[in-house]
């Protein structure tokens, strides 16, 4: 009697597995395109809008897709890429392939990457891009290559580009110059950049890493730009969220890591509070806590302590 109340149990527990992968493996099988399918606010309306039912750009219409993709399978797209994305704070990707109408040898790929925040965007954007700066018509700063088109603008980094054997490479612009118009609001860097001098900086160079900044943990949410003075090069870095508990504890992190290394140099004179070293990795440095922010310059500028105080005294 009670092998055979088992054998029953077994048998519904068995029939449930059954109907919720069968549920479930249907939900997925429509090429997600209605929210409904993968559950309330995915995708976001405000992606699904970017690319319109029956879109035809310069003769590029859509032959597959829009797929959306959320964190939990951004690896089924992107399996060796996805850790870095999700370190910026991703949350949606919308993919389309298109291609023109005389010939599906021309045929194009449209990625736009919901990253959350202008911030996330332009971190990721920075991370595959690199210091080329391309601008779009509407204003937003890219990099644009035989036919690979990349660009961010919002909370929105966009990815466009064609097929090797492809000729039409006016099509990754056209594209490209459609969606960012679609994009609401107006092209802006990260505000944070504000805080950098003008003078001297180089221009594309400025990036915003999310974590592990010079290799370290407690160096999180760094902004960073470059610098040319007199034939020096030099990079001024600082954190963009001002938080004291967690600048003073990174300031006093970093000064432990070069003391263990033997790098540790002695403390900033001229009235200001940091220290100078010489970073096994990244050379000359000087660090100091400035309203809350940690800042520093890699490099030796011969003025690194008047930098420094500039920029606390907000003067660029």
């Amino acid at each position: 009697m009670v092998n055979r109340a088992l054998k029953i149990k077994w048998f519904l527990t068995s029939l449930l597995s059954v109907v919720v992968t069968f549920s479930f493996n249907t939900a997925y099988a429509g090429e997600q395109e209605k929210s409904s399918l993968i559950g309330e606010g995915f995708p976001s309306q405000e992606l699904v809008s970017l690319f319109k039912k029956g879109d035809q750009i310069v003769g590029f219409r859509k032959i597959e897709g829009p797929t959306y993709y959320s964190p939990e399978n951004l690896f089924d797209y992107i399996n060796g890429g996805a850790e870095l994305f999700l370190a910026y704070g991703f949350l949606e990707l919308l993919v389309v392939e298109l291609a023109e109408d005389r010939d599906r040898v021309d045929r194009a790929t449209l990625e736009i990457y919901n990253m959350g925040t202008l911030r996330n965007a332009f971190g990721i954007f920075k991370t595959e891009a690199g210091d080329k700066v391309y601008r779009l018509p509407g204003g937003s700063e890219g990099r644009l290559e035989k036919g690979f088109l990349q660009f961010y603008k919002g909370k929105f980094y966009v990815k466009v580009f064609l097929s090797p054997q492809s000729r039409a490479y006016a099509g990754v612009v056209e594209i490209g110059k459609t969606i960012e118009a679609r994009i609401k609001g107006s092209f802006s860097q990260p505000a944070f950049f504000a805080l950098f001098p003008v003078r001297y900086r180089i221009t594309g160079s400025e990036k915003y890493t999310s974590k592990d900044f010079l290799g370290h943990p407690f160096f999180k949410g760094i902004a960073s730009a470059d610098f040319k003075q007199g034939g020096k090069t030099y990079t001024i870095f600082l954190s963009v969220t001002p938080h004291r508990g967690n600048a003073e504890k990174a300031f006093q992190k970093y000064r432990e890591y070069l003391i263990s290394e033997k790098a540790f140099q002695g403390e900033l004179k001229d009235g200001i509070r940091g220290f100078i070293g010489k970073d096994p990795y990244y050379g000359p440095c000087s660090i100091s806590v400035i309203d809350g922010r940690i800042v520093g310059i890699l490099g030796s500028p011969k003025n690194a302590v008047s930098l420094l105080k500039s920029i606390g005294e907000g003067k660029r």
